[in-house]
């Protein structure tokens, strides 16, 4: 009887191990498809003058390329790998995090799934912006000017809002002005359906007879967001088959060009040994481009934090308190101001006894460093930029932190470019500087270079995550994280 019992608790043992491996393995996919792409480029513009019977005839230029695509799903990360390619694409969603891993070289990219959904976000207002454009002129009886290079109507399809919402595969919140869109029509198309718009067709889906387990759908959904360019409403018609898709086609209409993309199912099955995504491979490097100021500045502060031991960040308040006694001793009383705002930069720490020691020493020189015309804000931000050009940095152990000043001044000058450069040159002499990563992604943001604007976001969180600076960038991304959530 023992034995019985022995026997039976050891099978209902194994049981619950299969059950629990089964799981494991259910949660764990990968998908290979047959991509074909094809790109239909519109014929180059004529120059003003030229006829078209004065020159050659020339037609759309069609590019095709073929390729087999691995997906890999679970409910945290996405990967997808070309099989003409030694890149590895992860996205991995608990750390909202994108990784380019290239196992030829053994180095990886990283950046942030923010700055990735920001964009398509940022492209879409600014779609629908030249779609309501276009649609105001045409109701003015003006002429509509597309951008340079782009024929009319393929601008008018690109900036067509339905078409647009499937290029970047997302719609704006309820309560945007550009909330409800037009709908496609669903044909039946064997087992599944033709979605046609505008009398053509723009989506065409076949379920394949494979379910997709209840705890993958969400790796489904990721996989349909990320990677297939279509409208958020026929993706809800394919999430609704419960299937993976046999096959998928789809049409965008991009500046200054068309796509068909086409993927057919090859194979589906559970993910086997070795093809699990654990974290970047020992061995792997962290790649930086020598040539990208940018990169420059955060290899210098990725180099710093690996140091063992790691190096003094001059952030103690002690430290500060002694220079700036010595310097107000010494009557440098701008070097101590700038020491503080160094500290306060860093740490986000006001110290506002030792700025009210400091205003109390009545220097002219910090009063006319401070001192801003606000009558006419661009002539004043005109004459301040100047007067810190001007400045003698000779006596000032912290004369580099006028360049802060001067680009927050070019930048509310509109002229982000001489900005982003000044703030490169502070950061390459201290890149602890919180506030300044912060300043100068924020100028990256508004000009659409999201990538770039989170790389320095992401430095300022590494150097002090619970820095003020950071608040409004904190919220931007729960924003998107709120209004976007099938992106995450």
């Amino acid at each position: 009887m023992v034995r019985r019992r022995s026997l039976a608790l050891c099978f209902a043992i194994l049981v619950s191990l299969w059950a629990f491996v089964g799981v494991v393995l259910a949660d764990e996919f990968r998908c290979v498809f047959k991509v074909t792409e094809e790109t239909i480029s519109a014929p180059p513009l004529l120059p003003p003058g030229v006829v078209a019977t004065t020159v050659p005839a020339t037609g759309p230029k069609r590019v095709t390329e073929s390729f087999r695509l691995t997906i890999g799903l679970s409910r945290d990360y996405l990967t997808e790998q070309r099989d003409d390619r030694p890149e590895i694409l992860v996205i991995h969603f608990p750390t909202r995090r994108v990784y380019t891993v290239d196992r030829k070289s053994k180095t990886y990219r990283e950046s942030s799934l923010h700055a990735h959904v920001a964009f398509r976000v940022n492209e879409l207002i600014n779609r629908l912006a030249a779609g309501a454009s276009q649609r105001a002129a045409k109701q003015a009886g003006t002429v509509w000017q597309p951008p340079p290079g782009v024929p009319v109507t393929l601008a008018a399809k690109a900036f067509d809002q339905f078409r647009a919402e499937s290029l970047f595969s997302i719609r704006l919140p309820k309560g945007s002005q550009w909330t409800e869109s037009p709908s496609s029509t669903p044909v039946a198309f064997g087992k599944g359906w033709e979605f046609q718009y505008q009398g053509e067709p723009i989506v065409k889906f076949a379920p394949s007879d494979r379910p997709v387990p209840e705890g993958l759908r969400r790796g489904l959904l990721h996989f349909l967001v990320h990677r297939c360019q279509i409208h958020p409403t026929i993706r809800d018609r394919v999430m609704d088959s419960g299937a993976w898709p046999e096959s998928l086609w789809f049409q965008t209409t991009d500046l200054p060009a068309e796509k068909a993309t086409s993927l057919r199912l090859i194979s589906v099955s559970n993910a086997g040994a070795g093809e699990i995504w654990e974290g970047i491979p020992a061995g792997y490097t962290l790649r930086f481009d020598p040539n990208d100021p940018l990169d420059r500045v955060l290899l210098k502060l990725h180099t710093l934090f690996a140091a063992k031991p790691k190096p003094g960040l001059d952030s103690d308040r002690g430290v500060l308190e002694k220079f700036v006694a010595e310097s107000l001793k010494q009557n440098r009383v701008l070097d101590a101001y700038l020491a503080w705002y160094e500290y306060n930069a860093r740490t986000g720490d006001d110290a506002a006894a030792l700025v009210d020691k400091i205003m109390g020493a009545n220097s002219q020189q910090l009063q006319d460093f401070l001192r801003q015309d606000v009558a006419n804000v661009t002539e004043g931000a005109e004459k301040k930029l100047r007067e810190l050009t001007a400045i003698d940095r000779s006596g000032l152990s912290r004369g580099f932190l006028v360049d802060v000043f001067r680009g927050a001044l070019l930048t509310l000058l509109n002229r982000p470019e001489e900005a982003n450069s000044l703030f490169l040159k502070a950061l390459e002499v201290n890149p602890f500087l919180t506030s300044v990563y912060v300043l100068l992604g924020t100028n990256h943001f508004r000009s659409m270079a999201t990538e770039d604007a989170w790389r320095c976001f992401d430095a300022a969180k590494k150097v002090n995550p619970a820095s003020p600076s950071l608040a409004d960038v904190r919220s931007l991304e729960n924003r998107f994280e709120h209004d976007f959530p099938e992106a995450f």
